[in-house]
């Protein structure tokens, strides 16, 4: 689900002018870290990590990169810079599995085996057979550093958010509530990615195995998207609507129809401040209805009607 838009952005050169509150939760380390030689058969190709098995952190060491992961966060360092990914497991999915050493251990420790330097684990996991060897046990400051994210240089950000709360940066966003119809809301994430200077609200809606997202980015950033919107729509005749928001705005709504009437790829409600793009198999027919069902985040549609739109963000 949301692990698309977390893995689906590539990420070099710059650097995050600012990071959000509680970026990075790893949690304490607990219990033994060892740090393990990986050797899948044939003896080519191996590396290290560094494991936590009480606790499930670990730390995976290959030439170009080193990725930490463990509770509610997963980070890849390279030489452009940090990657960090936050939140609960249906987020972050198989982003956590990073350490094919992690589990195998775990299992042998919790067995009685006994497991210190020297000591030889089988692992097999995604068709990659081989052993782990323990090589030495850590404790205190240096069993802790292994697991350090380092944040002065970050990439990209992706943290899922509680649903309905409004963004740490400055966008005003957009959903369609927690449910519609048949369509519920799972999950909320907000990003930052440096190199394209895109800051992103996205919301996931699912019925049944059916994904509906919706994704608020700054008009400013969304300029060159608009734009080619309009010049496809004014050669391609596709249809443009002016609606009404259920938080009492006014917006243009865009059809993308580059993938026929049903569903259409995707359409862009656009108001004075928020491009906000829904895709994921919606009918033509049913966009001006959608359109109007969206609100902005934070706000009470009762309030507005009495009050204007002109709240918070």
């Amino acid at each position: 689900m949301a692990v698309a838009l977390a893995a689906g952005i590539a990420t070099a050169g710059g650097a995050a002018p600012a990071l959000p509150p509680a970026l990075v939760q790893l949690g304490p380390v607990d219990g033994r870290v060892l740090r393990v030689t990986v050797t899948p058969e044939g003896g080519a190709g191996g590396w290290s990590e560094a494991v936590a098995p009480s606790s499930g952190h670990c730390r995976r060491e290959l030439p170009g990169s080193v990725t930490i992961a463990g509770r509610r966060t997963w980070a890849l360092t390279d030489e452009h810079g940090t990657t960090v990914r936050t939140g609960s497991r249906a987020f972050l999915g198989r982003l956590l599995d990073v350490c094919y050493s992690l589990a195998p251990i775990g299992r042998a420790i919790a067995a009685g085996r006994p497991v210190s330097a020297g000591s030889e684990v089988s692992l097999s996991r995604a068709g990659v057979r081989g052993t782990a060897q323990v090589e030495e046990e850590l404790s205190g400051d240096a069993a802790r550093a292994l697991f350090a994210v380092p944040l002065d240089v970050v990439e990209s950000w992706a943290v899922e958010r509680r649903l309905g709360t409004r963004p740490w940066q400055p966008i005003r966003a957009y959903w369609l509530g927690r449910g519609f119809g048949r369509w519920k809301a799972q999950t909320s994430v907000e990003a930052f990615y440096a190199e394209q200077q895109v800051t992103l609200h996205d919301v996931y809606y699912r019925a049944g195995r059916r994904e509906l997202e919706v994704i608020s980015r700054p008009r400013a950033q969304a300029a060159g998207t608009i734009a080619e919107l309009r010049s496809l729509g004014r050669l391609h005749r596709w249809p443009r609507y002016v609606v009404q928001l259920a938080s009492r705005e006014r917006a243009t709504v865009y059809a993308d129809l580059s993938q026929g009437r049903s569903p259409v790829a995707s359409f862009t409600a656009v108001t004075a401040r928020t491009a906000v793009t829904v895709s994921g198999g919606v009918v033509l027919r049913e966009v001006p209805k959608l359109a109007r069902t969206l609100r902005r985040i934070g706000t009470n549609p009762q309030l507005l009607r009495r009050r204007g739109s002109g709240d918070g963000r």
